[in-house]
């Protein structure tokens, strides 16, 4: 897991896990979402890829782009 840093200002989102051919978002109220290239598109996968590493602003492109098409929700007690 690799802690997010987005430079610009949003934090709602605290780590993400990078595999092949998906990524996993854990939000910083605990939550945890698993995208895949079958549920939103390769081409949305590498963009979301982009964002965590570059702190980018995937909170938005989520929101706007992919924010129901999840293939796994984890809801967690606790927050980061």
């Amino acid at each position: 897991m690799e802690r997010y840093i987005n430079f610009g200002g949003d934090q709602t989102i605290a780590a993400f896990d990078i595999y092949p051919d998906a990524i996993r978002v854990d939000l910083t109220n605990g939550d945890s979402y698993l995208y895949s290239e079958s549920g939103v598109g390769s081409q949305a996968i590498q963009r979301m890829k982009s964002l965590a590493v570059a702190g980018g602003e995937l909170a938005q492109y989520i929101q706007r782009n992919v924010a129901q098409k999840y293939d796994m929700r984890v809801h967690h007690t606790h927050s980061y």
